[in-house]
């Protein structure tokens, strides 16, 4: 009798779990263990994964493109760096520190709510904004420069933050 009860109670356990259901491959380095959304969307540059209530996006960030007008070739790493850490500052040309600014200002992320992580010789800068319920997350591959957005809950931020892993 007991076993009967069991069984259905262990398969419950090991399906009803919070694991991950999926394993995005940023890179042949890097990949993003995600939970199981209601629709995955691919548009020309930007693969979008929505779920009930919460959304997470992926791009990779393209210099030229990035900052309409503006060509970033050879700076966009310092550039977006500086959103986040302030001694990146310096090293950029006037205009770019200033818009690194502005961009940091739109993203409304309070210093406390900075995010900085690194997996062996990748560095993940990022940031939540509770005014806007929107996180941002860059991850500095060596091919390249990863944009993950997460727009929902800091939890749901932090738990993708926390999903980048080495392949």
């Amino acid at each position: 009798m007991k076993r009967i009860f069991i069984v259905p109670l262990l398969a419950l356990c090991l399906f009803a779990t919070g694991c991950m259901a999926g394993n995005l491959v940023l890179s042949q380095d890097l990949a993003l263990d995600y939970p199981e959304p209601e629709l995955i969307s691919h548009t020309s540059t930007t693969l979008i994964f929505k779920y009930e209530d919460w959304t997470m996006s992926h791009e990779i960030v393209d210099a030229e493109t990035f900052y309409p007008g503006i060509d970033l070739s050879g700076d966009a790493e310092q550039f977006i760096r500086a959103f986040f850490t302030e001694d990146v500052r310096p090293s950029l040309s006037p205009e770019l520190r200033d818009m690194a600014i502005k961009q940091r200002e739109a993203f409304d992320i309070p210093d406390h709510a900075v995010y900085k992580d690194s997996l062996d010789s990748f560095d993940i800068l990022g940031g939540y904004s509770e005014t806007h319920g929107l996180g941002h997350i860059y991850i500095f591959d060596r091919a390249a420069i990863h944009h993950i957005v997460v727009k929902g809950k800091d939890a749901r931020y932090k738990q993708v933050a926390k999903s980048i892993r080495e392949r």
